[in-house]
């Protein structure tokens, strides 16, 4: 599409726009209006701007979120004893989503039936909304109803539009996505549920399903961030057997690692296992042992390892790791500090605190000489070393270190972010750990409020650092207790 013909599309759509509210405006009692719109957020700009042009009138939109069978009687509950100047519907098409079959479905066949009742219920101007399979849908199957209509207008009719939404969508990183506040993360995901169910719902001719599955995975990684494993797993599912079909190999080792990760997260350690080495044996296949990819399969198969305490397999396979990376990225590189950050994690659980604080300031070497000390990697890398100063009992230390990644954090990825309430929880801890109560209570508050607004509060997380909190209440109470004197 060129310049000319675009200039002419906004045109025509302020044209449009601009009739469609004058048919609302001049409609002195019930007259049905189609709006053809394939995108379900755009439907959602032009009601607003419709209901800004319309600002006199009472407008009642409603949203139907699951499928019904009968239009009439949803709107007879919905309006109750609301007498609006105008209905606006959209979310129609939940009721018949399959575009080849929509003509046929119970919904179209009640809209003939009933289509001489609705100026009974209504007196007012009724706008439906809808995708173009669904207009379609309603023109062959429902040609009755279909023919009472007063006006059909038109916005962006072409499943092009979907795909620039869905680029938009799809192209922030996962640290990015992670680093989102909950209401706009919710936000998001309430977003791309709504493309993906949109660009399913288009005939095939119309979808790209390269574009479609990479939507189902970025919705997937949404999920698996929020904590809904159960609705991640459905979608990566859906895209291996995507990847199997499509004979993409890469991809396929990429969704079934991304899948076994959910199981690890979900404790269903033996599924993990059995998806990181098909994906670690697929990558040997296509790219050779002798690679990065094969180095982050074999890491992650570890960390299943370490959930089980097979610490001497997972500490087999780090070192692998490390060989591999040595060979092919260096040992001047983040992937490789992070792998000794692994290994030196493993350590610290079995209690080799010298070999683990070996590994940690070599990864710290690493970071500073790489990425720099100005950096939320670095910040984890003071962490962990802080973690293992706290274990040992040397508090000044670990509290110096933690301070410092609070700092860095605070500069670099702010006050809201997961991996900052992680920070200051440790710290909490070791102020716990030194019966410095009110203060391991300041901050496990702060990092409460921001588990709430990053993770909500039904995340299994969140009911942890509450439990933190009771803790520190129930000591300040014990010990204020023991301070009261007796008497007599």
């Amino acid at each position: 599409m060129n310049n000319l013909d675009l200039e002419l599309q906004e045109l025509d759509e302020k044209r449009q726009m601009r009739n469609l509210a004058n048919a609302v405006k001049l409609a002195d009692s019930f007259s049905l209006l189609f709006v053809r719109c394939n995108q379900r957020p755009r439907q959602k700009e032009i009601i607003k701007e419709l209901k800004g042009q319309l600002a006199e009138y009472k407008i009642k939109v409603i949203f139907l979120e699951n499928q019904i069978e009968h239009l009439l009687d949803e709107l007879e509950k919905e309006l109750g004893d609301e007498k609006p100047d105008s209905v606006f519907v959209y979310g129609l098409e939940n009721s018949f989503p399959k575009a080849d079959t929509a003509a046929e479905s119970k919904f179209v066949v009640t809209l003939n039936h009933s289509r001489n009742s609705f100026k009974k219920v209504l007196n007012c101007p009724l706008v439906l909304f809808l995708p173009e399979y669904a207009l379609s849908a309603i023109y062959h199957g429902a040609t009755d109803f279909y023919s009472i209509r007063s006006g059909v207008y038109l916005f962006s009719a072409k499943a092009e539009e979907t795909e620039q939404l869905i680029s938009q969508h799809t192209s922030q990183a996962y640290r990015e996505l992670e680093g989102l506040l909950f209401e706009e993360r919710q936000n998001r995901i309430k977003t791309i549920e709504e493309l993906f169910a949109e660009y399913q719902s288009l005939p095939v001719s119309q979808r790209n399903l390269d574009k479609e599955n990479r939507l189902r995975e970025k919705l997937a990684e949404l999920y698996y961030i929020s904590g809904e494993y159960g609705k991640a797993q459905n979608l990566y599912q859906e895209a291996i057997e995507y990847y199997r079909n499509s004979k993409d190999l890469i991809l396929l080792s990429s969704a079934l690692n991304n899948l076994a990760l959910v199981y690890k997260n979900q404790g269903e350690n033996g599924e993990a296992i059995n998806l990181f080495r098909e994906a670690s044996e697929l990558v040997k296949e296509t790219v050779g042992r002798k690679h990065p990819d094969y180095a982050i399969h074999l890491n992650n198969l570890a960390l299943v390892f370490v959930n089980q305490r097979r610490y001497d397999e997972a500490i087999d396979l780090l070192k692998e790791v490390l060989e591999i990376d040595r060979e092919t990225i260096g040992k001047k590189h983040p992937t490789y500090a992070a792998h000794i950050n692994n290994l030196a994690s493993i350590y610290t659980d079995q209690g080799k605190y010298d070999e683990a604080i070996d590994l940690f300031k070599e990864a710290l070497e690493i970071n500073r000489e790489t990425i720099g000390e100005n950096h939320p990697v670095y910040a984890g890398g003071l962490s962990n070393l802080a973690l293992i100063y706290t274990n040992q009992g040397r508090y000044n230390e670990a509290a110096n270190l933690f301070k410092e990644a609070l700092k860095i954090d605070r500069e670099t990825i702010g006050r809201k972010h997961p991996n900052y309430a992680i920070h200051l929880s440790n710290l909490s801890k070791l102020y716990y750990k030194q019966k410095k109560y009110q203060e391991a209570l300041s901050l496990v508050e702060e990092v409460h409020q921001i588990r709430l607004k990053t993770l909500g509060v039904n995340h299994p997380d969140t009911r942890d650092i509450k439990m933190g909190i009771d803790m520190c209440r129930m000591k300040l109470k014990e010990k204020a207790s023991i301070l009261v004197p007796y008497k007599n």
